[in-house]
């Protein structure tokens, strides 16, 4: 069912009924498709590799397209009821109030949150993404330095794992979403970066 914002006269969230009518009370006969793809439509890689004068360069990127899924990390990101033990999202901050009533983030004090979260498309999120999964970057030292060394090879590496992700989702990963039904209890993918030598004697 649509999430259509907040109520301005009462800081609840708004949905639309199954005829088209607002409404703050959303039942289980309002709900209808999205349409909307829950495993990816696309989901696959591709990189490449490059050298120049003992420089090297290779790369790997992963995505995943035409995919959403309701975003369950955000979704509590979003719930003042969790402040008193885990954080919340600073979002949060725009909360209806008769001050501030052109949001579409609900009154703190809301009485329909739980309708919204467990019917609505309030969360759902295109899931979309694009990573770097690895990026190298090296040197090979020239053959000319060593040959008066006991060194047959010498090359120097930096792998940087996972450090960019372009993607809409505000929960933690996308990715998790691209193998798996869920993305709560899941730790996300961590970045690494790793510092490397290889040599041959």
């Amino acid at each position: 069912m649509p999430y259509v914002g907040v109520n301005p006269s009462t800081g609840n969230l708004l949905f639309l009924d199954i005829n088209g009518n607002y409404t703050e009370t959303p039942t289980d006969g309002d709900r209808r498709a999205t349409g909307k793809a829950e495993a990816p439509i696309f989901l696959g890689g591709f990189g490449f590799e490059a050298n120049y004068g003992g420089f090297f360069v290779n790369t790997l990127f992963t995505y995943a397209a035409k995919i959403y899924s309701i975003d369950n990390d955000y979704a509590g990101l979003m719930d003042i009821r969790n402040a008193a033990q885990f954080p919340v999202s600073t979002d949060l901050f725009n909360a209806w109030t008769p001050t501030n009533t052109n949001t579409n983030i609900p009154a703190l004090g809301n009485t329909n949150y739980d309708l919204g979260t467990d019917l609505s498309d309030r969360f759902l999120r295109d899931a979309s993404y694009l990573r770097m999964r690895n990026l190298t970057v090296g040197y090979t030292v020239p053959q000319k330095f060593l040959d008066k060394t006991f060194i047959n090879s010498l090359n120097f590496r930096i792998i940087a794992e996972n450090y960019l992700t372009f993607t809409k989702w505000k929960g933690f990963d996308p990715e998790i979403l691209a193998s798996s039904a869920g993305n709560t209890n899941a730790y996300p993918t961590p970045k690494i970066l790793t510092f490397g030598l290889d040599a041959s004697f």
